[in-house]
């Protein structure tokens, strides 16, 4: 039976009540249909509340109107179910909730059925009672038992308060009687008065009752018969010493459910295992490959900067060489034109001196360029001379004023790490300048044997977390890249 799934097993003809029903009219169904348990119901079929026997037993001491709403008393939300799901899963729910109903629903939510304790102990073979010897490995030896002298409201509320789904009802210390959940449904719909009601005149009269030594099948068979869910459990002196039900039989099966779990588990627990060393293969196998495809991109980043730098160069090299030489010559044969220009020739000796201020102009310009492309200090004094000439343009241009030191005063580095280096300066310089709303900036480089440290500090408005790791900071990205491949 377990091998099945819910839908093999429940019960379809499940009683549903409207949530504008009250208590009474749920009461009434309950007792006319000798059923256990009503769904509450939306329009949609949906299951939004539950009104179970042991809900009954506890709100009947202290019902004082029958017309109360069902949703002020329903058990809710609805302990569900799937259709699909397997039978061993609805007997755990069973269990472990220790409920004797569960609402089977449809994967859109929808009711499609019951699952109650009786469905499961209707299918069950004699094989599933093989490990379970005798009712005294079952039963409960936590009874509710009233003297048959008390009042059925006292009976009611004893049970309430012991959570029991009856009432044994003992008589010079015999079990003459017992008092459901279900009876306790029908006394609350006749207009009685709990109180002044003796529990003789409404209990069970016929008391089935089964040997602690007998075979739980034994008990299973005579509560199939009689149509009841309690046995008194008597000993061989005839004394009464538990009570078995439904939900004991239910319970005893765990270890057999237990078994088949560990059993589920550990498979599951191999196939997990199995699929997790297969993620992880993917995982590092696919983490190799973005490192790699990643190296590839720094080395072509890497590629691309150095490319950059020689042409920044070889342009900055042609400009100086080929128009700085020009401009200069045409300098030069201005000067030889306004030596020979008499006095008299006021009009060209103006715009010889306009020509020679535009040349002047323009010789500037290529040097700012040259500077800005490649400056030709870095090649020819070095980082220190270089971050001296650069800082200085900065705080004329920017108004920020700026401190540069250097430990040692005099740093010389590879061709390389330099250039590194003061891109990483100039970028830094930039983000001063656009962003940070400074008015100081203190920069210095260390070198400590095969270590150098570049700290640019300003008193801005500082640099978040969220602000470095945006992947839109290319600034801060390139500046990363730069250093990468020196291992800073």
């Amino acid at each position: 039976m377990f091998e099945e799934i819910v839908n093999d097993i429940m019960a379809t003809d499940v009683v549903t009540i409207n949530p504008d029903d009250s208590i009474s009219d749920a009461l009434s169904i309950m007792a006319e249909r000798e059923i256990s348990f009503v769904v509450v119901a939306s329009e949609e079929n949906r299951p939004l509340g539950v009104i179970t026997e042991k809900d009954v037993v506890r709100i009947i001491p202290d019902l004082n109107n029958k017309r109360v709403p069902v949703p002020d008393v329903m058990s809710s939300p609805v302990l569900t179910i799937g259709k699909e799901e397997t039978a061993f899963a609805a007997l755990h729910k069973l269990v472990i909730h220790n409920i004797r109903h569960l609402v089977v629903v449809t994967k859109k939510g929808e009711i499609a059925g019951a699952l109650t304790l009786t469905n499961f102990l209707e299918r069950l073979g004699f094989e599933y009672f093989v490990d379970i010897k005798d009712v005294s490995e079952v039963m409960s030896r936590d009874m509710t038992t009233l003297d048959i002298g008390s009042n059925v409201k006292d009976a009611i509320t004893s049970m309430a308060r012991s959570q029991a789904s009856c009432a044994i009802i003992i008589d010079k210390g015999k079990p003459v009687g017992i008092f459901t959940e279900r009876d306790a449904i029908s006394v609350s719909c006749e207009d009685i008065d709990l109180q002044d009601t003796c529990i003789e005149e409404v209990m069970g009269q016929s008391v089935h009752k089964i040997s602690q030594g007998a075979h739980v099948l034994d008990a299973l068979s005579v509560m199939q018969r009689e149509g009841i869910r309690h046995l008194p459990v008597m000993n061989n002196k005839d004394q009464l010493t538990g009570l078995i039900s439904q939900f004991n039989i239910t319970k005893g099966m765990e270890l057999r459910y237990t078994d088949f779990l560990r059993k589920l588990i550990a498979d599951q627990e191999k196939k997990l295992k199995e699929a997790n060393e297969q993620l992880e293969e993917k995982v590092e196998e696919r983490t190799r490959e973005l490192d790699e495809k990643n190296e590839q991109l720094r080395r072509l980043a890497l590629h691309l900067q150095e490319v950059r730098e020689e042409e920044r160069t070889s342009i900055a090299r042609d400009i100086h060489d080929d128009l700085g030489q020009l401009l200069s010559a045409f300098k030069l044969d201005l000067l030889w034109i306004e030596k020979r220009l008499s006095k008299e020739q006021k009009l060209l000796s103006a715009k010889t001196e306009e020509m020679s201020s535009m040349i002047d102009d323009a010789i500037y310009s290529v040097q700012r360029i040259t500077s800005e492309l490649r400056p030709p200090l870095l090649d020819d004094l070095g980082i220190t001379s270089v971050m001296q000439w650069h800082i200085e343009k900065f705080q004329k241009r920017s108004g920020i004023r700026c401190k540069l030191s250097f430990a040692p005063d005099e740093i010389i580095l590879p061709e390389k790490i330099s250039t590194a280096v003061f891109r990483i300066f100039q970028e830094a310089l930039t983000n001063v300048a656009r962003h940070a709303d400074a008015t100081k900036v203190h920069v210095s480089i260390k070198r400590e044997k095969d270590q150098l440290l570049l700290s640019i500090d300003d008193n801005g408005r500082g640099i978040t977390d969220r602000d470095i790791s945006d992947p839109n900071s290319f600034g801060i990205i390139g500046m990363a890249e730069r250093i990468h491949p020196f291992q800073g």
